[in-house]
C-alpha cells in the first residue's frame, strides 16, 4: 500500500481525532534527550531535558495542562480512551474524556494539575514567576513564501520550534501574547484563556522570566523551563449541516454542508462512525526507549482494540488544505487498523520512511469518510454506508470546513440513527447539528480487585517489595481504574489502569521501606499482608529464657545457669553468650544457631562469698541467687559451754530424772 493509499484509510481517524493532542501523547518529553544541569533543588532535574541553550522541557509537560471541554457554545464529542506508556516511572495516562472546538470570544478554563497523571506538579509550588505564552497561528497558506510544514500546529510543535534561529519565521506567522506572575499552589494552577480569533491556538506554561512579547512578537531573553503545553481550535460559529436524522444500512446519506464565515474555495470533510464502538475503544502508545529526537519506529508500538474499519473512504481529485495537495484516492471494504496508524509518524519524531509496530485488537468499527474540495463555500457530500452496519445504533458525524488559511475553520457534529426502515417514517424528515451537542455519559464500568500479594514479607530497611493485584472489568464497559497503594491506612501511590470491557489487567506497585517496623500493605483496601522491615537480615539473636539450677547454695558450691538463644534472622550465625553477676561479665561462650532455630547454653559458676547476686544471660535475667557461709550460722547460747547435741541430751536427762521422782 502506497503512502497516498494509506492516507485514504487514515481520513476517518484524522477527522475523528482532529481535536486530540496526539503529538503531546506520543512526544512525552519533547526536544533533545539531554538531561539538563541542576539549577533548582526544588525541581526533579532528572525529568528535564534541554532543547537549546536557553530552554529546558519537563518530560511530562504534555500531561497536566488542559482546557475545560465544557466551555459555553463549544462543539464537543466523546473521545476514545487514549493512553501512553513510556520508560519513565509511573503511569502516563493521557486520556481526555471529550474533545471540543471552542467559540471565539468565550472564556475557556485552563488548568495545570498533575493529579492521577504521574506528573508531580507540586514541585513548582515555590516558583514565584510562571509565564503563560499564548500563540495563534495566523499564516495565509496561499502565499508562495509560506511553507506550512515549517509552522507549528500543536503545542508540542511550538515548544520544539522555540529557538533563536526559528523566531523570525515564528513571528511572521504566529501572533504571541504573554500572561505573567502566575503561581502554582498545592500543585495546581487555574486560569482562563479567551481565543479571540478563529483557528489554532497554542499555549506554553513556563517558569522564570525567559519569554518576552512586544507587539505580538516573541523573544527569548533568559533561561526558562517549559512545564506545560496545550492547544485548542476556535471557530466563530459552527458550520451549517442539513442531513436526515435516520437511515438504513446500505443507504448513501447526503450531507448539505456550508461554511458561513468565508466564501470561495473550501475543503469539506465528513466522517460517520459507530459512536459506541469508538468511544469504548482504547489506543495505547508504548514507547520502549527514552523519548528524544533519535526515537525510531522500532521503539514504538501502537495498540488499538479496533482491528478493522468497515466502510468507504474517499478523497476527491486535486484536494488541497492548508497548503497541502493530495491525489484522488478511493477505498472501500475492510481496512486494517495498522494501515491508518502511519499518520502518527509525523507527530512522534519518527522516520517518515518507517511505521511504528501495531498491535490491533478484534473489534470492527463501522465508519465512512469523504474529503472534497469545492469552488464555493457550500456543497453536498455523499457518505456511503454498508448493508452489514449495526442497526438501531447512533452513528456520529463530524463535519469540518477549511478555507485557504488556518483561521478559516468551522466544525459541527450530531448523530444519525442507522435503523430498519419503518413504513410510517417520513423520509423527508431532516435535521442537523447547529450547536453544541451533549453526547451523554458513557456506560459505567464495574471493577473487581483480586489476588493482591506482596513479593516479600521480611526485608531490610532500604529494600523494596512489589505489591501486585489483578483488576477485572465485570460490566463489559471500558473505563479507567485508579489503583491506590495503601501503607498503614495511608495512600502513598496511585496508578491509572486503562481497562477494556471484560478485560483483566495486572497492576504492580514497587515500594521502598526506609524505616524498620511492621507495615500493613494493601491495594485499594484489598490487603496484601504485613511486611516486616528490619535494620539487618543477617543472623539476629534473642535470649528467650534463662534460669538457675538452684536459688540458694553455700559458699564454695556451684550453680548451673542455663539460657535459650533464638536466631530470628535469615542466616545462620554465631553469638557470644555472656553470663553476668550483678551486671559484670564473668563468663562467655560462643553458640552456633541456625536461622529460625534455638540453642541452649549452660554456664557453671562457683561462688566463694556469701550474699545475694543478680544472675543474667546476655541481659535476660535468670533470677537472684542466695549464697550462705555455714560458719556464719548462729548457735543456741541458753546452755553455756555446750553444743546443740549436748544441750539436747542434757534436757532429756533432766526429763527422765523428774519422771522417776514422780513415780
Amino acid at each position: 500500500m502506497t503512502q497516498h493509499e494509506r492516507l485514504v484509510t487514515a481520513i476517518f481517524l484524522v477527522a475523528i481525532m482532529l481535536l486530540a493532542p496526539i503529538a503531546g501523547v506520543a512526544g512525552a518529553s519533547g526536544g533533545a534527550g539531554t538531561t539538563a544541569d541542576a539549577s533548582s533543588t526544588d525541581h526533579h532535574e532528572d525529568e528535564f531535558h534541554e532543547i537549546n541553550e536557553n530552554i529546558e522541557v519537563w518530560e511530562r509537560s504534555v500531561l497536566p495542562l488542559r482546557t475545560d471541554t465544557s466551555a459555553d457554545d463549544s462543539i464537543t464529542v466523546q473521545n476514545l480512551l487514549l493512553d501512553a506508556k513510556t520508560t519513565q516511572d509511573g503511569p502516563e495516562f493521557a486520556n481526555r474524556d471529550s474533545l471540543s472546538v471552542y467559540k471565539t470570544g468565550t472564556s475557556v478554563d485552563l488548568s495545570f494539575d498533575g493529579s492521577g497523571l504521574a506528573a508531580d506538579t507540586s514541585q513548582f509550588n515555590n516558583d514565584d514567576d510562571i509565564q503563560l505564552l499564548s500563540a495563534h497561528l495566523q499564516e495565509n497558506a496561499t502565499e508562495d513564501d509560506v511553507n506550512v510544514s515549517d509552522l507549528p500546529t500543536s503545542g508540542q510543535d511550538l515548544m520544539d520550534e522555540l529557538s533563536a534561529e526559528n523566531l523570525e519565521n515564528l513571528n511572521e506567522n504566529v501572533s504571541f501574547s504573554l500572561d505573567e506572575d502566575l503561581n502554582v499552589e498545592d500543585g495546581k494552577l487555574d486560569t482562563t484563556v479567551t481565543p479571540d480569533e478563529s483557528g489554532l491556538h497554542m499555549y506554553v506554561l513556563a517558569t522564570g522570566d525567559g519569554f518576552a512579547v512586544d507587539d505580538g512578537d516573541l523573544s527569548i531573553v533568559d533561561q526558562t523551563k517549559i512545564i506545560g503545553v496545550e492547544q485548542l481550535v476556535a471557530q466563530d460559529s459552527p458550520s451549517n449541516v442539513d442531513v436526515t436524522e435516520s437511515a438504513e444500512p446500505g443507504d448513501t446519506i447526503s450531507f448539505d454542508v456550508a461554511a458561513t464565515e468565508w466564501e470561495g474555495n473550501t475543503t469539506h470533510s465528513v466522517v460517520l462512525y459507530d459512536e459506541d464502538t469508538f468511544t469504548k475503544s482504547i489506543m495505547t502508545i508504548n514507547v520502549t526507549e527514552d523519548i528524544s529526537t533519535d526515537l525510531s519506529s522500532e521503539d514504538v508500538t501502537i495498540e488499538h482494540t479496533i482491528g478493522e474499519i468497515n466502510g468507504v473512504q474517499n478523497v476527491s481529485e486535486n484536494l488541497s488544505a492548508f497548503g497541502q495537495t493530495f491525489e484522488e484516492q478511493n477505498s472501500a471494504g475492510i481496512v486494517q487498523t495498522a494501515d491508518v496508524i502511519s499518520f502518527l509518524a509525523n507527530e512522534t519524531d519518527l522516520d517518515d520512511s518507517e511505521e511504528p509496530e501495531t498491535d490491533p485488537g478484534d473489534d470492527v468499527l463501522n465508519a465512512s469518510s469523504v474529503i472534497v474540495q469545492a469552488d464555493e463555500n457550500e456543497t453536498t457530500v455523499e457518505i456511503e454506508t454498508f448493508g452489514n452496519w449495526t442497526e438501531d445504533t447512533d452513528y456520529r458525524w463530524i463535519h469540518t470546513a477549511a478555507g485557504s488559511s488556518s483561521d478559516q475553520i468551522q466544525m459541527n457534529t450530531d448523530t444519525i440513527t442507522i435503523e430498519e426502515a419503518d413504513d410510517d417514517d417520513d423520509d423527508d424528515d431532516t435535521g442537523g447539528g447547529i450547536g453544541p451537542i451533549d453526547p451523554g455519559p458513557d456506560p459505567e464500568p464495574e471493577f473487581a480487585l483480586s489476588d493482591v500479594t506482596v513479593s516479600d514479607t521480611k526485608i531490610m530497611t532500604g529494600d523494596s517489595v512489589d505489591i501486585t493485584g489483578t483488576v477485572t472489568e465485570e460490566a463489559g464497559n471500558s473505563g479507567l481504574f485508579v489503583a491506590e497503594l495503601i501503607i498503614d491506612g495511608e495512600v502513598v501511590d496511585t496508578q491509572n489502569v486503562v481497562m477494556a470491557g471484560n478485560a483483566k489487567e495486572t497492576v504492580t506497585f514497587t515500594h521502598t521501606f526506609d524505616e524498620a517496623g511492621e507495615y500493613e500493605v494493601a491495594i485499594s483496601d484489598v490487603s496484601a499482608g504485613t511486611v516486616s522491615v528490619h535494620d539487618s537480615l543477617e543472623a539476629q539473636f534473642d535470649v528467650t529464657d534463662a534460669s538457675l539450677s538452684e536459688d540458694e547454695i553455700d559458699v564454695g558450691d556451684s550453680v548451673d545457669v542455663t539460657g535459650t538463644i533464638e536466631n530470628t534472622g535469615e542466616k545462620a550465625g554465631t553469638v557470644t553468650a555472656q553470663l553476668t553477676v550483678d551486671g559484670s561479665v564473668v563468663a562467655e561462650q560462643d553458640v552456633d544457631v541456625a536461622p529460625g532455630e534455638s540453642e541452649t547454653v549452660t554456664f557453671t559458676e562457683t561462688f566463694d562469698e556469701s550474699g545475694e547476686f543478680d544472675i543474667a544471660v546476655s541481659g535476660t535475667s535468670a533470677g537472684t541467687l542466695t549464697v550462705t557461709d555455714p560458719e556464719d550460722v548462729e548457735t543456741d547460747d541458753s546452755i553455756p559451754g555446750f553444743g546443740v547435741t549436748v544441750a539436747v541430751l542434757a534436757l532429756l536427762s533432766i526429763a527422765l530424772v523428774r519422771a522417776r521422782r514422780q513415780s
